[in-house]
């Protein structure tokens, strides 16, 4: 007489059965707590992430304490303020974050001229913004770029 024991046939679930059960209640889980509470309630947890603008921040806040003056003046980081994406410079990002701004101050001209230029190379829309002012409006005059003489009137 044989035994129980001493089958050979397998007996409950195999791990892969048991992986693929986890996995379905899981999916389950997710699903009718996205139905009943909202997606939000399972997606919307992101907003304990630091934003760009702070990470931003945190950058000019290095650039501005190490007198780094290209970096702070003349590199545009992409931002997001109320909900609107655009390109700044930390000497605009300070006036959203409590640091100290550089020492020397950034020459307007060149600021202006590069928030330009980047409007044309990273061929932005009009109402993208860049130092919280449209392309539209910055290349209202050309600039010379490329060995242009002197600027021309486009509107």
């Amino acid at each position: 007489m044989k035994s129980i024991l001493d089958k050979k046939k397998a007996q409950g679930f195999s791990i892969t059965t048991l992986a693929i059960l986890v996995l379905a209640v899981i999916v389950v889980v997710v699903v009718v707590l996205g139905f009943t509470k909202g997606w939000g309630y399972i997606f919307g947890k992101t907003d304990v992430l630091p934003t760009n603008l702070e990470a931003a921040a945190q950058s000019c806040s290095i650039a501005s304490s190490s007198n780094l003056k290209t970096t702070y003046c003349y590199e545009f980081k992409e931002v997001e303020i109320a909900g609107k994406d655009q390109y700044m410079n930390c000497e605009k990002i300070i006036a959203y974050a409590e640091f100290d701004p550089i020492e020397d101050p950034c020459d307007p001209d060149q600021v202006s001229d590069l928030a330009k230029e980047l409007c044309v190379n990273q061929d932005l829309d009009d109402d993208d913004l860049v130092n919280e002012v449209t392309c539209a409006d910055l290349t209202e005059v050309d600039i010379p770029i490329d060995g242009d003489e002197t600027p021309e009137e486009t509107k």
